[in-house]
């Protein structure tokens, strides 16, 4: 069973509610008597196998985020997960990246204290199913609950319990809301604290999401802290002065960076200027310049015998050839195949 819930009563009855199951359990008769009755934000799914997987977390992601569209636009949505293996994959943050969902992991062994399902939810909903359970197997002949009996059974208590109750209180008694000042005594006392921690807003470090994250698993940075890009600002922002540019005028100073874009009027501006008035500009200086033009570097002779020189960027497997040592004399000199001193190796 994968559960969503959330602090906002009006938006609790869309979330959706997964029930994973293989092939044993949900067979194509099962499917087909009890899948028209079941409500819109309830899905029953027939896998190979009835665990949650990285593929299967991706498509989870996918659908919430298709319920959640229209509450992106106004509000950010965080999802909090435990340490299972399937939602630490990399598909994963990537596809909850895409679509604008941040990831927040409950620390390791700390599910049963910080996490609101567990604290609130899943309680309530087991002995929603206990009390349900009895009384199907009271009102049964024979005493036996059959699979389609206990099936519909879960889908009202999802119903009934997930979808019908405010869990405010959940969020806030765990420390997820109003920036821990409303965490309950019985956390308090569990994390050895009299008063709410202060938590600044800044990235965490390496070191510390190694003791959120468990031992032996290696923390990747970048899945959960892309880099982010340097802003590229606009052109007029970079340009020095605020007198407005003319096409016949020369190009006007940019400033120094690693980012720096024109327009085309600026670009072809720019060459038509070094054509015409920073042609004059070079001749000027270098008639007024004393200093001597450097020499020309000497021509080097040219060995017929040795043949065309290679390019300098030589294919794989003709680069490592050319700078191959020869196994007996130690020299990288390159033996043509048919060379008599090749054959005499041979022999």
């Amino acid at each position: 069973m994968v559960t969503f819930i959330t602090h906002d009563s009006a938006m609790q009855p869309k979330l959706p509610q997964i029930l994973l199951g293989g092939p044993g359990r949900f067979t194509w008769k099962l499917m087909k008597e009890v899948g028209p009755g079941v409500p819109d934000n309830i899905h029953l799914w027939r896998l190979a196998s009835g665990w949650n997987s990285q593929e299967t977390m991706c498509t989870i992601l996918n659908i919430l985020a298709a319920t959640l569209k229209e509450v992106q636009a106004s509000r950010e949505v965080i999802l909090l997960l435990d340490m299972a293996r399937c939602h630490m994959h990399k598909s994963v943050s990537d596809v909850a990246r895409k679509h604008a969902i941040r990831l927040v992991y409950i620390p390791a062994k700390m599910t049963w204290l910080l996490q609101p399902c567990d604290t609130h939810c899943f309680a309530r909903m087991k002995s929603y199913l206990r009390k349900s359970w009895h009384s199907a197997q009271c009102k049964s002949t024979s005493g036996v609950v059959s699979v389609q009996e206990w099936l519909q059974v879960i889908i009202t208590g999802m119903d009934s319990v997930l979808r019908r109750t405010s869990w405010r209180k959940a969020f806030e008694d765990t420390g997820i809301l109003q920036n821990q000042t409303l965490l309950s005594r019985f956390v308090l006392a569990a994390l050895g604290l009299h008063e709410p921690p202060h938590v600044p807003c800044t990235q965490p470090t390496v070191d510390m999401l190694q003791v959120i994250f468990p031992k032996k698993y290696r923390v990747h940075l970048a899945w959960f802290f892309p880099p982010q890009r340097p802003e590229v600002h606009h052109a007029r922002e970079q340009v020095v002065g605020t007198k407005p540019f003319e096409p016949g005028a020369p190009a006007p100073v940019e400033a120094e960076g690693p980012i720096c874009s024109r327009t085309r009027a600026q670009t072809a501006a720019r060459l038509r200027s070094q054509q015409s008035g920073n042609v004059t500009s070079l001749l000027q200086s270098t008639a007024s310049s004393s200093s001597a033009p450097p020499p020309a570097a000497p021509l080097r002779p040219v060995d017929a015998k040795a043949g065309p020189p290679l390019p300098r960027v030589l294919p794989w497997t003709l680069r490592e050839r050319a700078s191959r040592p020869d196994r007996r004399t130690g020299s990288s000199e390159q033996i043509p195949r048919s060379s008599p001193q090749r054959k005499r190796r041979r022999e």
